[in-house]
Parts: structure tokens; sequence; C-alpha cells
């Protein structure tokens, strides 16, 4: 058996029988056709390491071969066996957000699947992508990335509700860690102006607000190059 590439889909997970294992959970192919999908875009929007997916939410239920419903009774089982973290917005035009949260739970353990398959666990590629734990913070990082969250759950009980669960925790959470805190306050304070209630509107502002900066700076770079 050929090793995983980092740009391959990481065969280890079918040997985990993850596939077989959602498919029993959700009584349906939903749950595995989003995580299939949400680890492509991964490998794609992050070759060298997992990171946060980010795109609209039409884009996902195309290339998932899935309608919303389906797709949110697939998350919900992904949710419940801890597989994803993920916001997912009202409108399918509006931005979604994934995260696969690792190391990948899987019915069959890697030692198990290294043994198994000792081809693959003696290629340079093993440990395999999912397979370990994240990289965890340093106090200083960890202690900041604490106080940013904090502030964006104070900007969603400040402009939008006094409610707050673990879902929406959850969500907050992913748009700290992805966005820059002035640029998040920012699109807070226009919602407050716009008496918008929709962090699907809040993500997707904001996405805006990210592709406009960059393509200033692009074109910021391009006339320094021409004056040169």
């Amino acid at each position: 058996m050929e090793p995983d590439s980092p740009t391959r889909f990481p065969h280890w997970i079918f040997l985990g029988g993850l596939p077989i294992h959602l498919l029993e959970r959700g009584k349906s192919p939903a749950p595995w056709l989003l995580l299939r999908t949400v680890i492509e875009i991964d490998q794609e929007q992050h070759p060298l390491a997992p990171g946060l997916v980010e795109l609209p939410l039409r884009q996902l239920c195309e290339r998932a071969g899935l309608n919303a419903q389906l797709l949110e009774k697939g998350l919900k089982v992904l949710r419940k066996e801890g597989l994803v973290r993920a916001f997912v917005p009202e409108h399918e035009e509006e931005t979604a957000l994934f995260q696969i949260l690792t190391p990948l739970a899987t019915p069959i353990p890697l030692d198990q699947i290294a043994n198994a398959h000792p081809e693959l666990s003696q290629s340079t590629h093993w440990p395999p992508r999912y397979s370990t734990p994240a990289q965890p913070d340093g106090e200083d990082l960890a202690a900041s990335r604490l106080k940013k969250i904090n502030r964006v759950v104070e900007l969603y009980l400040d402009v939008f509700s006094m409610r707050m669960n673990n879902l929406v925790l959850e969500e907050l959470q992913l748009i700290a860690s992805r966005y820059e805190l002035p640029l998040v306050e920012k699109v807070f304070q226009r919602a407050r102006q716009a008496e918008s209630r929709s962090l699907g509107w809040i993500v997707s502002e904001i996405r805006k607000e990210t592709k406009l900066a960059a393509k200033a700076e692009e074109l910021k770079k391009q006339s320094t190059t021409s004056a040169l």
C-alpha cells in the first residue's frame, strides 16, 4: 500500500473504520460525506497542517452533494462524535467555518492500524495528518487567546443577545481564532447600527473586509514595485 502524502486524502482514516462508523451512527451517508469534504478542503486551504476551513455554505453543500438539511443532520453527528467544531450560517451565501478536531477519533486506534500496515507506519509521512493533537499554546499565547475569546463573547452579548449556550460559544471561539480582534469589533459595531442579529452576517462582512484589505495590500505592493 502506498504511504499517504501531504496532498493525498489520509488513507489511515479509511483503515480506522470511520466511514462505516459514521454511516451507522447517522443512519445516512451525510456525516461521512460532510467530513470527507471538509478534510479535502482543509488540505487545499492548508497544505502544511490542519487549519480552519472557510467557504460559503452553498459551495460546501455542492461539493459534499448535500442540501442544507442533510448537511445539518450530518454535522449533528460529527459534533456528537467529537470530530469537528463548526459555524454554519442561516443563509447559503454566507460563510461557514469548520475545524477538524485532532487527534481524529477512529474506531480502530492508530497503533493497531500501524501494526496491521507497517508499510504506512514506516513511511516519512507517519504519524499521518489529523492523527496527533494540535500543538499546545504557550502560557502567554493561551492567555491572549482566552482574552480575545472573552472579548468576542462580550461583543455578542452586548450587540446580539444575553442568551448563550455551548453551540454559540463554539461558533464564537471559531470566529475569535480566525479573525483579528479589531476587525471583529468593527463589524460587530456595524451590526449594531444595521440592527443585524445574524452571526452569519458578521462572518460574511468580516470576510469581505479581509478580502478588501488583502486586495489593497496587493495594489500597494504593485505600486511600490512600479515606482522602483
